[in-house]
């Protein structure tokens, strides 16, 4: 993604941290590769709560991932999409 460009601000959300869902109750994404897993040309970036890990990259809203839970790659915490 890089920098922003003049005039751009990028907004970092920390993401809630969860427990582990009940299966069927939840579409689960675990992240599997130390990169984010969504990257857009957008200025939102979607954070562990509780590591800081990048998840999400350059989001257009944060509410483009709605009613999914992440599990973060580096630390293996559930994550709630729902803001």
């Amino acid at each position: 993604m890089g920098a922003p460009l003049p005039g751009e601000v990028m907004v970092d959300i920390a993401l809630s941290v969860v427990p582990e869902p009940e299966e069927g109750t939840a579409s689960i994404i675990a992240i599997e590769n130390l990169v984010p897993a969504f990257v857009g040309k957008g200025e939102v970036n979607l954070n562990c709560g509780e590591c800081g890990f990048r998840v999400a990259e350059g989001l257009e809203q944060a509410s483009q991932l709605q009613s999914l839970v992440l599990i973060c790659p580096r630390c293996k915490s559930h994550l709630a999409s729902r803001l």
